[in-house]
């Protein structure tokens, strides 16, 4: 090989080399672009981080007081109910006392009603029977 054609492929090389350097330089450049990007969304997550701990402490706050107003509002509505549930058994007796009693008043007016109705359906077949014989009734 002469040193011309030495020099040519000398050439060819470090044009091939450079080539590769400007694609090395083009993507260095694109991973400088990426990283600032990277930082940048980095920067923005930390910001919503600090916002998200701010609100889960203020809603931790607010969780203490509606648990504080739940128990007392337990408390509350046990101490109705217990005062109820004793006045209901207070009133207990005298209430079944006087059922017992209604019931049998009910049960004997159920009974002359019945009585009133046969009585009443009897009259009518005499009344039936009488005017078929004949009778005249007033």
């Amino acid at each position: 090989m002469t040193d011309s054609q030495k020099l040519d492929l000398l050439l060819e090389q470090m044009s091939e080399f450079r080539k590769e350097m400007g694609g090395l330089r083009e993507d260095v450049s694109e991973l400088k672009t990426d990283v600032a990007q990277l930082k940048t969304d980095v920067a923005q997550l930390k910001e919503d981080v600090s916002e998200l701990k701010e609100r889960v402490s203020s809603l931790e706050g607010r969780m203490s007081v509606v648990e504080a107003t739940l128990k007392e509002t337990r408390v509350e509505l046990e101490n109705f109910t217990n005062r109820a549930i004793s006045i209901l058994a207070e009133n207990h007796l005298s209430l079944m006392e006087k059922l017992n009693h209604s019931i049998k008043a009910a049960d004997t007016n159920s009974v002359y009603e019945v009585k009133v109705e046969y009585l009443t359906e009897r009259v009518n077949k005499l009344e039936r029977a009488f005017v078929q014989a004949g009778y005249k009734i007033a």
